[in-house]
């Protein structure tokens, strides 16, 4: 593992929002921005911003932890395969 991609990860779940998010990709393996949006309005029990939710996206796009193919998210493999090496 390469320190350096365990930093970005560590970043990335710093906050509570975004850790939510990787854990449902995680568990569901893809999802659609609607279906993020629901997930964690219920999660939290809050109508979430979606601007929040966006942002929180971006900043895993660009960090290359996940990825957009159509109109779903998914890990980018070596991002996840990574984490999932790390939370076993």
């Amino acid at each position: 593992m390469e320190t350096n991609e365990i930093t970005i990860l560590g970043e990335a779940i710093k906050n509570e929002k975004r850790l939510f998010m990787l854990r449902e990709l995680m568990l569901k393996k893809d999802l659609t921005w609607t279906e993020i949006v629901k997930l964690t309005d219920e999660h939290f029990d809050i109508r979430v911003n979606p601007n929040t939710i966006s942002f929180h996206l971006k900043y895993l796009m660009d960090r290359e932890i996940i990825k957009k193919v159509g109109n779903h998210y998914i890990f980018n493999d070596k991002m996840g395969l990574l984490l999932s090496t790390l939370v076993r």
